[in-house]
This record gives C-alpha cells, structure tokens and sequence, in this order.
C-alpha cells in the first residue's frame, strides 16, 4: 500500500490559464523542495490545475496539505484546491522523477 496525495483547484476554468498554471507549478515545485523528506514520488502537476504524487506516509500527507495551504497564504494567491488523500496498491513501480506514469488502483480510486 502506498499513500497518494492529489489535488485540484476549485473553479480553476474561471481563472486566467497561464496565469493559475504559472503560479500552480511555482507552489507545487517549492512543496516538492521543502517537503523532500515526505515524498517517494513528488507532486506532479498532471493537467496544468491538478497534482499528484506518493508520500511516505498519512503524516507526510498532512504536512505536505499543511505546508501547500501555508504556501498560497503568503503568497496571497486566490487558490483553492480540493485534496484526496488516499491508500492504495501501485502496480508498476514507482516513478521516483514524477508522478507520471504509474498505474495502479490506488492512482484511479
């Protein structure tokens, strides 16, 4: 079993494109550099308004939500997002570079 953490941003086709994918990828790459002790796979932005990525464990997930919404406070963006946390099987292995790739289960529940 592996935890998977996903998110996504609420109301993301009101918002300028570019600029919310920008922005998104900034924050997402800061989490991935601040959070490296949480992540097995990092968050990877997948459609250009969602991640995801596989954590070490449910206290690695909250933290890295913890330290996403720190994040879009101080950067005083008007982002929302939506988070799945989730555990489950993976049945290829593990993409330690980015969360593409990998099938399983746990990645479509």
């Amino acid at each position: 079993m592996k935890t998977i953490i996903m998110a996504d941003v609420v109301g993301s086709s009101k918002q300028k494109a570019n600029a919310l994918m920008k922005t998104f990828r900034k924050l997402t790459d800061e989490v991935n550099q601040d959070a490296k002790q949480y992540i097995v796979s990092p968050l990877t932005v997948t459609l250009g308004d969602e991640f995801q990525g596989i954590v070490t464990d449910l206290t690695g997930a909250v933290n890295i939500l913890i330290m996403f919404e720190e994040k879009i406070i101080r950067s005083g963006q008007d982002i929302k997002l939506r988070y799945v946390i989730h555990q489950g099987e993976i049945a290829t292995p593990v993409n330690i570079h980015n969360a593409h790739g990998m099938l399983g289960k746990g990645l479509t529940d």
